[in-house]
């Protein structure tokens, strides 16, 4: 008998052969007493399969984009602002397994960007790099359009690097301090030139936390 997709299944245009991996892309390290047990170790794989597939995407279809232009592009497709409001889109909040330390209704963007990658490394070890490619394709690249025009996306790291390399110069991010329990660490960093600190960044991940500190850098500097 052949088994139904599940609601989830079905937004995402793709049936698991083994359940095992889409419950733990969903599962949240709060919901679990062993670490290996959440999508932690799947979102690590996931990144890397997203970043190659993005990369290999826009090298065939941009064949005059140098590689700046190129880096510039994938950076701000997989960043984890871009990959929570497609998290958002596709409504994968809603499936997440968390703790009682975690309100459902108030999952940070971090967490959603984590469980989209984690998903896509649980399709691939399930059934390999092209049904991951489908997926990235079907429910990430298709929203590209949206992801390049939103204002919210701008890639403040590479913009400072782009500024400081003028000079010849070359940005550094420092973690600072990190607080909080380990499935909700809050991260403060700080970027530097050399001895000089130029900016101060605070974040749910330190992706985040380092776009924060480009943010505050870039702000100092044109001020």
């Amino acid at each position: 008998m052949i088994r139904k997709a599940t609601p989830i299944e079905k937004i995402i245009c793709y049936k698991f052969k083994r359940k095992k991996y889409l419950k733990l892309a969903l599962t949240h390290s709060s919901a679990t007493k062993y670490h290996k047990n959440s999508y932690q170790r799947l979102e690590f794989l996931g990144d890397s399969i997203l970043a190659f597939i993005v990369s290999d995407y826009l090298f065939k279809i941009y064949p005059e984009a140098d590689e700046g232009e190129l880096t510039s592009l994938r950076q701000t497709i997989v960043s984890s602002i871009a990959l929570a409001k497609i998290s958002k889109i596709l409504g994968l909040g809603k499936f997440l397994r968390t703790g009682n330390t975690i309100d459902n209704n108030e999952i940070s963007d971090s967490i959603l960007s984590d469980v989209l990658e984690a998903l896509i490394a649980a399709i691939y070890i399930d059934s390999g790099l092209n049904s991951a490619r489908k997926f990235v394709e079907k429910c990430i690249l298709s929203y590209m359009d949206i992801l390049l025009k939103s204002p919210n996306l701008i890639n403040y790291k590479g913009k400072l690097l782009e500024i400081l390399q003028s000079d010849g110069s070359q940005p550094i991010y420092t973690v600072l301090s990190t607080e909080g329990p380990e499935h909700k660490i809050f991260f403060k960093i700080a970027v530097f030139i050399e001895d000089k600190m130029l900016g101060v960044g605070l974040g749910n991940t330190k992706k985040e936390a380092e776009q924060n500190a480009a943010k505050d850098a870039i702000q100092k500097l044109i001020s």
